[in-house]
């Protein structure tokens, strides 16, 4: 861990400053779907868990390297003049960014530098900022629930579930990493793709072809699994004339997206022929990670995050069946589950098939985890109502 100034730490005003301001428009997010009395209790159960971490707890015994280097870089960004917006807008901003970076993924810097502007330099700000990223998410989320037809008491129930699952409420609420934005980028790729197909518009594929370029400022492999995803989804559903076009239409702009970027795309170039030997391996060592006997003291916070994860390991195996079943536009987030689980597995790279790397795709997980539990209760209704039937007759 880098020398860090812990000082500042602890139960004060600008921690619950900052959680209250937060927590305030994250309560008008979750208004949009939830009741007033549930949304305010699923805000302050997550949000009483950072401030409580961070009050009394926050030692930098739970963090990695690079989370304190994006505080280091944004504040950097920060001292040499540029605002948020100056960063962007402007060529010297960008170059500046580019140059911290290091390279091209340069918007998990600005967006530090965007939290310590609005927050303070202090380890949380962007953790707050982060907790908020994943109300839209689960935002996000619900609007495809709805495009999909779901009925609302599925979508509400859906959205507290994803708010308090226990990989969301670990990784967003202690940990400074860019993995949550990374998930709710995806989301609104996939909500716009599913949108251009549902209702043939020519603006959702803009705005899913300006998601997928914001992406590559973060990973630049996310939008060729968005694309390879959708491809493969497409080949699925669709028929006839309708399915040439747009899977020759998406190809042809998949092709110049790598061609364009190729340069660069992480982890897909470790991609070997030893790694795809063992990627069925690979997919099933990262599809468990963490087991609770392998959890070593940095990580301690894993702990119940990982007794959760082998608790529902096999629900949701039977929630991704169901949920193929049930509608076979969902299927998309499958298909984006698989491929990026196969994607990573046939990778050379052993750390790529950690649980960290896997946050990106919790959002996947967490709605056959739910969509379980929604089946499961549904027949233990049914069981109930015909034997109430039974004793009433």
């Amino acid at each position: 861990m880098p020398d860090f100034d812990f000082s500042p730490y602890g139960l004060t005003g600008n921690l619950l400053g900052i959680a209250f301001c937060t927590a305030a428009v994250s309560y008008l997010v979750a208004l949009l779907y939830l009741e007033p009395l549930k949304a305010i209790m699923v805000v302050l159960f997550k949000f009483s868990l950072p401030v409580i971490y961070f009050a009394f707890f926050f030692n930098g015994s739970w963090t990695f390297v690079d989370d304190f280097e994006y505080l280091r870089l944004g504040r950097e960004l920060i001292s040499q003049g540029y605002e948020p917006l100056t960063a962007l807008i402007s060529s010297e901003g960008r170059e500046t960014l580019r140059s911290l970076a290091g390279g091209t993924h340069i918007l998990y810097i600005w967006w530090n530098s965007l939290a310590e502007n609005l927050f303070g330099s202090y380890y949380y700000s962007p953790v707050f900022l982060n907790i908020f990223l994943t109300f839209i998410c689960g935002f996000v989320f619900s609007e495809i629930l709805k495009l999909l037809d779901f009925i609302c008491k599925y979508r509400r129930q859906f959205l507290v579930f994803f708010l308090l699952q226990w990989d969301i409420l670990a990784w967003s609420s202690i940990i400074n990493q860019k993995d949550i934005m990374v998930m709710t980028l995806t989301m609104s790729a996939l909500f716009f793709a599913l949108r251009m197909v549902k209702k043939k518009s020519f603006v959702d594929l803009c705005c899913l072809l300006l998601i997928c370029y914001i992406s590559l400022w973060l990973r630049r492999y996310v939008p060729i699994l968005l694309f390879i995803s959708i491809l493969i989804w497409l080949t699925l559903i669709t028929k006839g004339r309708n399915r040439i076009l747009l899977i020759s239409s998406l190809a042809i702009i998949a092709a110049i997206f790598y061609s364009s970027f190729s340069s660069s795309f992480g982890f897909l170039s470790s991609v070997g022929f030893s790694g795809i030997v063992r990627a069925p391996f690979n997919i099933f060592r990262m599809s468990v990670t963490p087991q609770p006997w392998s959890i070593v003291d940095h990580k301690l916070f894993l702990l119940p995050v990982s007794i959760f994860h082998c608790v529902f390991y096999v629900p949701m195996i039977i929630g991704l069946i169901g949920l193929w079943k049930t509608s076979k536009e969902i299927s998309l987030i499958i298909i984006y589950l698989a491929v990026g689980l196969i994607a990573f597995g046939a990778s050379d790279l052993d750390l790529l098939q950690g649980p960290r790397h896997r946050i990106q795709f919790t959002f996947a997980i967490a709605i056959a985890q739910f969509h379980f539990l929604w089946i499961l209760n549904s027949y233990l209704f049914k069981k109930r109502l015909a034997k109430s039937r039974f004793f009433y007759t």
